[in-house]
């Protein structure tokens, strides 16, 4: 017969139902730790801040610096320089007369007296015209015959003039006198052949004409060629223009001998001029400089924002410009900001962290994406899972 199944006695009953409620409870709890650990380390935020702006201003009046040009800064001008050189040689038209040649001719002695009379060469013959004249040969002059011709002795010799020039030319009868020893004499001819020499002579006339020659001259070349430096955007300073006074000299002065007279002139002149766009480059370095000083250490000035406006000039001569610029400035949040800000939202609440991103002051605007969806939403716990970042990309994207 068979044996009938002894009944489980309380204990063994309680037993099996622990096992049963062990075996069951295990997976559960597993799946709680990893559902903890999931919650705790899966979640993720990325927080984008939009760093507040402002727009500045600035402006700035510059030029070459000219007296009554009130400007902020200035760009001083470059200084160029010519000279011009004159060299001409003219005819002289002053003159003098030098004594050349000597007048001669012949002179006629007479003897009134019954004795011959002996006239010397060298004898002296003074004319009505002032002038001596030589006898140039011994002669005798015979003596008269009162009683069988009644002649008068007579007899020619040559004479000339003591002295050169055309002061001893002389017309019939200006040599006539006596001389002491009774002879009388007379030049019945002209006599003739005294001339002068023409010396020509520096005038001051001379002097004067190569004076005007080369003052006309440099009026007409000198700032022509001053104007030969001024090229490509370069202008002249007006009123900058200043004239050296001329030097002149001359091979001969005044009252000097000579057929003709060089001259040899120079002179020279300044001025100063301006490169506009050289001016207009430094204005703009300096008006973008303003631009950011204006920024200060807490903003900084976004290079692609900034917008410099065309020269104006201030005054008739254009030597005097302002210019405006203007631009944006970005607030700065710096790597501690956003390192503070990562521990602040950590574990808290998307509305907990919107309110602690609203109150940052440098802050315009943000954004929070965290993840996964099917996570409850919230920040992270751990801050290495937290990364903020800038929208404008003007700083690091990486978290502390």
């Amino acid at each position: 017969r068979a044996a009938v199944p002894t009944p489980p006695t309380a204990g063994e009953v309680r037993g099996r139902r622990l096992a049963i409620a062990a075996a069951v409870a295990a997976p559960l709890v597993v799946l709680a730790v990893v559902a903890g650990l999931l919650y705790y380390l899966l979640p993720t935020a990325t927080v984008t801040l939009v760093p507040k702006t402002n727009a500045i201003a600035a402006d700035l009046t510059y030029g070459v610096g000219l007296p009554g040009d009130n400007v902020d800064i200035t760009l001083p001008p470059t200084a160029i320089n010519a000279t011009v050189t004159f060299d001409r040689t003219i005819q002289t038209t002053g003159e003098r007369f030098v004594a050349d040649g000597s007048a001669a001719g012949s002179i006629l002695f007479t003897n009134p007296t019954t004795q011959p009379i002996t006239v010397p060469t060298q004898t002296q013959l003074k004319g009505a015209n002032g002038m001596v004249y030589v006898t140039q040969a011994t002669v005798t002059v015979p003596p008269a015959d009162p009683y069988n011709s009644l002649s008068i002795g007579s007899v020619t010799a040559k004479i000339v003039a003591a002295q050169p020039g055309t002061g001893g030319n002389a017309d019939p009868s200006v040599v006539l006198g006596q001389l002491p020893n009774g002879a009388f004499f007379n030049n019945r001819d002209a006599i003739t052949g005294g001339t002068r020499k023409r010396i020509a002579v520096v005038s001051p006339a001379d002097t004067a004409a190569l004076t005007v020659a080369a003052q006309q001259d440099f009026a007409e070349r000198l700032d022509p060629e001053l104007q030969k430096q001024i090229t490509g955007p370069l202008k002249l300073v007006p009123g900058s223009t200043q004239h050296q006074p001329m030097t002149i000299q001359f091979d001969h002065q005044a009252g000097d001998d000579s057929t003709s007279i060089t001259a040899h002139a120079t002179q020279a002149a300044q001025a100063s001029v301006f490169d506009p766009t050289k001016l207009a480059a430094a204005a703009r370095d300096e008006v973008g400089r303003r631009l950011a000083a204006q920024a200060g250490g807490a903003f900084v000035l976004l290079a692609p924002s900034v917008k410099i406006g065309d020269p104006t000039a201030t005054n008739a001569d254009q030597t005097a410009f302002s210019i405006h610029a203007a631009g944006t400035v970005r607030a700065v949040i710096s790597d501690q900001e956003r390192a503070t800000l990562v521990k602040q939202l950590a574990g808290k609440s998307l509305n907990a962290a919107d309110a602690i991103i609203a109150g940052l002051p440098d802050v315009a605007g943000h954004h929070v994406a965290e993840g996964p969806s099917w996570l409850p939403r919230n920040m992270p716990q751990i801050v290495s899972r937290i990364q903020v970042i800038v929208s404008d990309g003007g700083q690091a994207n990486a978290n502390p």
